[in-house]
């Protein structure tokens, strides 16, 4: 079954402290980084050792904050 997780971290950019927070759909929490990891890689050029996870929980979709993660969830 697939769940909704939220992340919340920070990552180190031209010098800068930048925070994040990431809502994504992933069938464990393991995945759930591996996506973040991918994701945040791919978009923002940042290796993976520059990535710093501070918290991730799983909610519930309808708690999600992201419009199109409750979408996708059907917990509009």
């Amino acid at each position: 079954m697939v769940k909704t997780f939220r992340i919340e971290g920070w990552f180190k950019h031209d010098g800068n402290r930048q925070r994040f927070t990431k809502e994504m759909r992933s069938m464990s929490k393991e995945d759930a980084i591996e996506c973040l990891y991918s994701k945040m890689g791919s978009k923002h050029g940042i290796k993976r050792n520059s990535i710093h996870i501070s918290e991730i929980e799983e909610i519930k979709p309808k708690k999600a904050k992201n419009p199109r993660i409750r979408e996708l969830a059907g917990g509009r």
